[in-house]
């Protein structure tokens, strides 16, 4: 029996209000992060690269410490197959029709003749697998989906920023660049709803998948869109930041 699963105990079964909540939380997160970009363009371009590496370091501790092991708990080994299938699912994605994230709206550092209606649907199916995973988590008990909601909450921070970047770079006005930014955010709750409806009555076994697969996920998030990032500035603060991005969920947790 899994170590956070109480099926008798309420608090640790998913409700609506919990993936409701989180779910709306995260896209309000998305959203409010792309405000202020607007609002301070120079000061967000010159710190956000110190949040990256927080979430960076929170999303791996998330996966490795939490999501993995609960999910290998519940489906066995073979949850290691859907963990593989989550994380190249998003690198397929990222080399189709997502593009990639970045910190800085300039020509060098994002492919901006690539921003379409294909590029927002990509980005949009990101944001409902951001979804699927505060859903699945919620499945399991309060903890695992709290770890899961932050871990998507603390990476909508940058991901705000960074599409809002990516939408000015690629000459969208501010209206426009606003308009898509919600309707990408707002693909998260629809995902975590997709989870409550879909993920109710089904085997603990399943549940493992979702959670490796969430897992998958957040691993390529963190190494391939947000690590590299840290790599071009030679600050020892961004180390710092993906060391407290790692410590901060065992506090958290109570680890």
């Amino acid at each position: 029996m899994s170590r956070y699963l109480n099926i008798n105990s309420k608090k640790y079964i998913m409700t609506a209000e919990n993936i409701i909540f989180y779910s709306i939380l995260a896209a309000v997160i998305t959203i409010g992060s792309a405000g202020i970009f607007l609002k301070y363009k120079k000061w967000t371009q010159n710190n956000l690269i110190f949040l990256i590496s927080f979430a960076s370091g929170f999303l791996l501790s998330a996966a490795f410490i939490h999501l993995i092991p609960e999910a290998i708990e519940l489906s066995g080994n073979n949850a290691m197959l859907l963990l593989l299938i989550g994380f190249s699912l998003i690198y397929v994605l990222e080399k189709t029709i997502i593009i990639h994230s970045c910190a800085e709206a300039s020509e060098e550092h994002c492919e901006v003749h690539s921003m379409s209606k294909g590029a927002i649907i990509g980005l949009s199916i990101h944001s409902i697998f951001d979804g699927i995973a505060i859903g699945a988590g919620f499945e399991i008990s309060q903890t695992i989906g709290l770890i899961a909601a932050i871990g998507v909450i603390i990476h909508k921070l940058p991901e705000g920023l960074s599409i809002m970047s990516i939408m000015l770079a690629a000459k969208y006005d501010d209206k426009k660049a606003m308009t898509n930014v919600i309707g990408i955010a707002l693909c998260t709750p629809l995902g975590a709803i997709l989870a409550y409806l879909f993920l109710q009555n089904v085997s603990q076994i399943f549940i493992g998948y979702a959670l490796a697969f969430s897992a998958g996920t957040f691993i390529y998030i963190a190494a391939s869109d947000l690590i590299p990032q840290t790599h071009e500035y030679k600050s020892i603060n961004t180390l710092l930041m993906f060391g407290l991005g790692i410590i901060v969920l065992w506090a958290i947790v109570g680890i």
